[in-house]
């Protein structure tokens, strides 16, 4: 089983004034915590979707795409 761990991933070259690369810095950040909690709060938003769907009072502000996962 593979594992992989989610990143957001940062790099910079560093040159000189000639426009010579002098180097590179890279930093990756683990955002699998991050991820988990966008998880939580889109599931919970299809739940409230849903509970305002079985009451027909679903607010305007919502998108096309978002009431289209409550049919689906």
């Amino acid at each position: 089983m593979e594992n992989f761990t989610d990143v957001l991933y940062n790099a910079t070259v560093y040159k000189n004034v000639e426009g010579h690369v002098l180097g590179v810095f890279a930093a990756a950040r683990d955002i699998t915590a991050q991820r988990k909690a966008e998880e939580q709060v889109a599931e919970q938003r299809t739940k409230e979707l849903e509970r305002l769907a079985r009451t027909g009072k679903i607010p305007k502000a919502y998108s096309w795409k978002e009431l289209k996962m409550i049919r689906t």
